[in-house]
């Protein structure tokens, strides 16, 4: 792990380093959960414990706490992020068809924020981000290899800006992410190089899912354009501009896509 400058002000990067210093030297994974992984879920088959079925025993009661779980039906196989990093399962069998390790991954998650999320792209890849540091790693679909990539931002470079939510949007092309502690909203570069800030009506801080298979953010089936965030204080509703570089917030609760 590289040496980094922490002042007084930085405490989550320092919490999270520490995370991750302990993880570098631990034999075993480390098992990190968020503070809603206990929430009972039905979706996906959930088992007891808030955690997803589909998977081998090992997970399902709880021995290896998922972080956050999603489904690609149409590849017939299942994504866990870990504290060990991502896997793959084959739905049905319930076999083991990948693992990524996620090199110089970061996090500060409960009790100082929200667990970084995974999100699914449009070829099958999985996006993982970091709730403390604007950086991505994208896990191949096919080969499992591990792409970081460190976002330039247009706007907040003077602060710690990180992802707690990530969203795919099929008609623009784009991955779309959101601060848990600053309640920013972005928009990610086609080639995962930059990521432009999206000006809001008001910021939406604590933007977090309530498990391992409910979204901090997802795609609104009411309104085209329209995001729905899960935050600590309720559900709020993020309604595009057409050009994408602004949003109204409205509260207020809005179906999530699954």
């Amino acid at each position: 792990m590289c040496a980094v400058n922490i002042n007084k002000t930085r405490p989550v990067i320092f919490a999270a380093l520490l995370f991750a210093a302990v993880a570098a030297a631990s034999d075993s994974p480390l098992l990190f959960a968020t503070a809603h992984a206990a929430d009972k879920e039905s979706a996906f088959g959930m088992a007891s414990g808030g955690q997803p079925g589909h998977l081998p025993p090992g997970w399902t009661v709880g021995k290896l706490p998922v972080l956050h779980y999603r489904e690609d039906a149409a590849r017939k196989r299942v994504w866990i992020l870990a504290a060990d990093g991502v896997h793959a399962y084959a739905l049905g069998t319930r076999k083991e068809i990948g693992h990524a390790v996620l090199k110089d991954w970061i996090w500060a998650g409960d009790p100082y924020g929200c667990a970084p999320d995974l999100v699914l792209g449009p070829d099958g890849e999985a996006l993982v981000s970091s709730d403390v540091s604007p950086t991505l790693w994208r896990v191949d679909p096919v080969t499992f290899a591990v792409t970081r990539n460190n976002l330039a931002l247009d706007h907040d470079n003077d602060k710690d800006v990180g992802f707690s939510g990530l969203a795919y949007s099929p008609a623009q092309g784009a991955f779309f992410a959101i601060s848990h502690f600053h309640g920013s909203l972005w928009r990610i570069s086609p080639l995962l190089k930059s990521a432009q800030k999206i000006a809001l009506t008001r910021p939406v801080p604590g933007a977090c899912g309530r498990s391992a298979v409910s979204p901090a953010m997802s795609w609104s089936r009411q309104q085209p354009a329209s995001l729905c965030v899960n935050t600590e204080r309720g559900a709020r509703q993020i309604r595009l501009a057409p050009d994408l570089r602004s949003g109204e917030v409205v509260a207020g609760s809005c179906m999530i896509e699954d």
